[in-house]
């Protein structure tokens, strides 16, 4: 240990006589200055890099917001060029069509679907029970996942995507018909919609159109070609929708649309003016087929309830089978006298079950005991099932309607403004009344639920659970795309 201090001590020495050289330490201190400034710009310029890369992403995602910005703007700037164009005809245009049975009308100017408050309701009662074979709908302003239950229906849509307002066309087939999509439109803007459906009337199979054209829009070659296509296949093709042609008004619109029509050999039904707002009868809506030797009655009626547009009619001669109707059998208990009954039961024989040997002839003797006595009390009835109607829809609501209707009429023949004022007044009416009625039908059906039990059967008993989605909803690929990637560009920090 001794030698080991000694050499220790040696060494510090020899340190001290060569630090006090000016010269290693100027090295020395020269060396040290350059390893801590390599260090030190090795750091910064680490520093640096990683901030401007940083920064890199962040102008990127800057940019990209910047060009999803830009061509949203676009679309809505060019959204609203197309909706300036429409707002001449700005009042819903719901047309309904129908081979097989008249019908009534219906539309008001202030809501645009009729999948809203009292337009449905009203809808749905009026084709409730109807009885009409097929019921084509234009315009329906119905949004994807958007349906109506129209019960004894199969529905079937070209809905538009949420980020576009109006248009739609809906076709609703009776159960009884199978029915099945051969082709549709493909979502497109400033596009025809329409939806193309094969349907077994009896033993015919016929090719049913329902179509919507927006005022001005052109590109009915693809609507066309689908037609021609098709139709070669079907002994009978119907076409019917709103087309916003202004028929019989001699424009090279109106005349290009005909031209159309007479390539496919369709011929229309000659309605009168079927679009009626103050200044403005135009004939805008279409039932036309191939086989009009087989039209045998058609017609038109105002639709006050839920639409400016009349609802036409056309009935033809294609041997539908008849509706097997639902009958049903039960006993009657409503007239029941309790005393009797049991005066009844305490008389009949019931010591003759007693008297049976085997356990067969007593369960015989027993049930023909009490089938006996019910007979007397509680009789047997037959009647036809009935689809029940909107349970909110009162005598008093219906009484509104004929009364809204019998003034919408009264306008349309003097065209007088207080005429009109009397319609649009007792037109409010009648949609507040549905909407309380609604409202206090609802109530007192989910206020007394007091667990998720019972609120789900009131929910299954009302018929407004497990709803079929919408049929062929046809959604672009681009359009799903840049959807999404709009939707991450957003959330990008």
């Amino acid at each position: 240990m001794s030698k080991l201090r000694s050499h220790s001590t040696d060494v510090k020495e020899a340190l001290r006589e060569v630090l006090r050289e000016s010269e290693v330490v100027d090295n020395l201190s020269a060396n040290i200055l350059d390893r801590l400034e390599q260090k030190i710009v090795a750091l910064v310029d680490n520093a640096v890099r990683d901030k401007c890369e940083e920064y890199d992403n962040l102008l990127e995602s800057l940019e990209a917001r910047m060009k999803a910005l830009e061509k949203e703007t676009a679309h809505v700037n060019k959204l609203a060029a197309q909706r300036t164009d429409e707002l001449e005809q700005y009042q819903r245009r719901t047309s309904l069509r129908f081979f097989g049975i008249p019908e009534t009308r219906g539309e008001d100017t202030d809501e645009k679907s009729i999948v809203n408050g009292s337009k449905q309701d009203e809808f749905v009662d009026l084709f409730t029970n109807s009885g009409v074979d097929i019921i084509v709908v234009s315009e329906t302003w119905l949004k994807d996942g958007n349906c109506v239950n129209l019960p004894n229906y199969n529905s079937y849509y070209v809905n538009r995507p949420i980020s576009r307002s109006g248009g739609g066309v809906a076709i609703f087939v009776k159960e009884c018909h199978s029915a099945k999509v051969i082709t549709t439109s493909l979502g497109e803007n400033n596009r025809p919609e329409y939806v193309l459906l094969e349907v077994l009337v009896g033993s015919n199979k016929i090719l049913v159109a329902g179509i919507y054209r927006a005022p001005k829009v052109g590109f009915l070659d693809a609507f066309q070609d689908d037609i021609q296509k098709y139709s070669v296949n079907y002994k009978y093709v119907f076409v019917c929708g709103d087309l916003n042609a202004r028929f019989n008004s001699g424009s090279e619109e109106t005349k290009i649309i005909c031209d159309v029509l007479g390539f496919c050999n369709l011929h229309c039904v000659p309605f009168g003016p079927t679009f009626h707002i103050p200044g403005c009868y135009s004939t805008l809506d279409i039932i036309s087929s191939n086989c009009p030797n087989l039209l045998i009655v058609f017609g038109q009626k105002l639709a006050s309830g839920f639409s400016a547009h009349d609802l036409l009619y056309a009935v033809y001669n294609l041997l539908v089978p008849p509706v097997r109707k639902q009958r049903i059998t039960c006993r009657n208990f409503k007239h029941i006298v309790v005393d009797d009954l049991f005066n009844d039961l305490e008389k009949a024989p019931w010591e003759e079950i007693f008297n049976c040997n085997n356990i067969d002839s007593k369960l015989e003797k027993f049930n023909g005991i009490i089938t006996d006595v019910m007979d007397k009390h509680a009789p047997l009835k037959t009647f036809t099932a009935k689809q029940p109607s909107q349970p909110w829809m009162t005598k008093c609501i219906r009484k509104l309607i004929k009364k809204r209707n019998k003034l919408r009429i009264k306008f349309l023949k003097t065209k007088s403004a207080p005429d009109h004022e009397k319609f649009k007044d007792i037109r409010n009416k009648v949609k507040q009344e549905i909407r309380s009625a609604k409202a206090k039908f609802f109530y007192s059906k989910f206020g007394m639920c007091m667990s998720s039990k019972s609120t789900w059967a009131t929910i299954r008993s009302l018929n407004i659970a497990n709803k079929s989605a919408p049929a062929n909803l046809v959604v672009p690929v681009d359009i799903l795309n840049e959807h999404y990637a709009f939707c991450i560009i957003r959330k990008t920090p």
